[in-house]
């Protein structure tokens, strides 16, 4: 009797690694698949969650989740995200984890001042679009992947070649500079002509020279809140980071010295430059890549990507 049973049980077990073996060699399929690609597939549940973490990141997009263009448009996105990711995890043995985490830590601190709607808390948000926060940091590990995986695809020629042209237009300068602004229109007080503002500017100028603090004629003087609150003073600030009137004066004023009044649209400047450097090539590396990651995003999709795609259904 023990034998017949376990004959009975061994034939089933053959039924079934044949059942599963058939099946797989005759490729049948999830019916919940919606995309296939070399490498890969997406599920019907899997893509829904991309859906509803592009709305929790970009809220206009829930307008066009009817539109059959966009649809499809997003479904390749999702693709393109996994085969990045895949890729970007193919070239390092270096984990995201802690990285996408502390970029989701800093994400969910400007919340409340970027993303809230209609009075809407961070987990009201979540709960009603159904994510995690776990959800959304694995989102943002597979995005810093795909990220390492087009950085690795730039040429360093070019990169060089850009560092060249952007610092030749000394956009790698950084600049510790102390000013103080003299409005034509200041807050509260009745407009200004040109000749009272730059006799102001003057008087400033004077003081400076008799040896003043510049922080304390700041906060006497400047007609810029901002300025008013530092002491006037902008550290390690890029050249475009600093008003474009005073641009040129600023890179061509002596370390320490105190300016002429310099006119600009909203009235004059005093400034004097403390402190000057430029960066290195490598420490520009970041910002080089970066400018350039969009642009590889960009010819990813346009060449190579529906070359990748065995087929889709949009739902």
């Amino acid at each position: 009797m023990k034998l017949k049973v376990s004959i009975v049980a061994f034939s089933l077990c053959v039924v079934v690694i044949w059942l599963v073996s058939f099946l797989a060699g005759n490729g049948t399929k999830d019916p919940h698949i919606i995309a296939e690609y070399k490498g890969g597939t997406i599920g019907e549940q899997e893509h829904v969650e991309y859906q509803n973490i592009m709305q929790f990141f970009t809220p206009g997009v829930s307008q066009q989740l009817t539109e059959s263009e966009y649809m499809k448009k997003l479904l390749m996105e999702h693709i393109a995200y996994k085969v990045m990711e895949e890729r970007g995890r193919s070239i390092t043995q270096q984990s995201q984890t802690t990285v996408a985490k502390a970029q989701w830590d800093t994400f969910k601190k400007q919340y409340e001042i970027s993303f809230s709607f209609n009075g809407e808390s961070l987990q009201q948000r979540l709960s009603k679009l159904h994510l995690s926060e776990a959800v959304l940091t694995g989102y943002i590990e597979g995005q810093i992947y795909g990220s390492l995986y087009l950085k690795s695809t730039l040429d360093q020629k070019a990169l060089e070649n850009d560092y060249k042209l952007n610092a030749s237009l000394h956009n790698y300068d950084m600049f510790d500079v102390s000013q103080i602004q003299i409005s034509f229109k200041p807050d509260g007080l009745k407009p200004r002509t040109s000749e009272e503002a730059l006799k102001r500017a003057k008087e400033v100028i004077a003081k400076l020279k008799a040896d003043e603090d510049f922080s304390m004629l700041t906060q006497q003087y400047s007609d810029d809140p901002s300025l008013q609150t530092n002491g006037g003073q902008y550290l390690n600030t890029p050249i475009y980071g600093l008003d474009s009137d005073i641009k040129q004066a600023i890179l061509d004023l002596p370390l320490r010295q105190i300016s002429q009044p310099l006119p600009a649209e909203s009235g004059y400047y005093i400034i004097r430059v403390d402190k000057r450097s430029t960066q290195t090539y490598e420490e520009s590396m970041e910002a080089l890549m970066n400018e350039r990651v969009q642009a590889a995003y960009t010819d990813f999709i346009a060449k190579e990507l529906s070359g990748l795609i065995i087929q889709m259904n949009p739902q």
